[in-house]
């Protein structure tokens, strides 16, 4: 399988043969943790609440006299089962996410990136990119992509941050819903050396 290597710079293109796995490598217990367990979570704010019966404003005193009325005893105006009361089990603010065994990511990753390498391009010489029409020499810019960025590209995002068709994440936090719902793939070549080192294990960093 290969990855297509463009040079902005120089309108260039050439392939980088990368290694592919098949399907069967898959655990797909692994992927449902990593999307649903972890990506998912990860996002969630978590800051849902309610307020219980101690903590409802009010009901100190007591509503009516023990005896004599009839009615059940009651000590507090805040009792979940009346009008302006508290709530049973209420929500409280917490933090959704879960922790991941570090070995996965780079299994997980590796098989993942594999199934979209037909698709992956990685963009190079990038200092040189100033104007848009640069980069729309040679990307489809109207094909549905995500761009994965580092921080060290802040120029490339500023030339392409307002095409509509392309999403960003950053190389520290990859959706991986969002990686296959894309049609295109690009990284660039500081994003890509992070990915291969930090996931892939194996030699495909580019050379600078």
């Amino acid at each position: 399988m290969d990855v297509h290597k463009i040079d902005i710079g120089n309108s260039k293109t050439e392939k980088i043969k990368v290694p592919s796995f098949t399907n069967s490598d898959i655990n797909y217990d692994h992927v449902y943790y990593l999307i649903n367990k972890y990506q998912n979570n990860l996002i969630r704010q978590g800051t849902h609440a309610n307020k219980s019966r101690s903590e409802v404003r009010g009901g100190g005193a007591k509503p009516f006299k023990q005896k004599g009325t009839g009615r059940a005893r009651r000590g507090t105006s805040r009792s979940p089962i009346i009008k302006g009361g508290g709530v049973i089990f209420a929500k409280t603010n917490r933090d959704y996410t879960i922790s991941l065994n570090k070995k996965l990511f780079p299994e997980l990753y590796k098989k993942l990136f594999s199934l979209k390498l037909s698709d992956t391009s990685v963009i190079t010489n990038v200092k040189s990119l100033i104007k848009l029409k640069d980069f729309k020499n040679n990307i489809d810019i109207n094909a549905k992509s995500l761009v994965i960025y580092d921080l060290s590209d802040y120029d490339l995002l500023k030339s392409i941050q307002n095409i509509k068709s392309f999403n960003f994440a950053d190389v520290n936090f990859i959706p991986v819903i969002e990686y296959f719902n894309s049609s295109k793939i690009i990284f660039t070549e500081a994003s890509y050396n992070i990915f291969c080192e930090r996931y892939l294990k194996w030699e495909l960093i580019l050379s600078h």
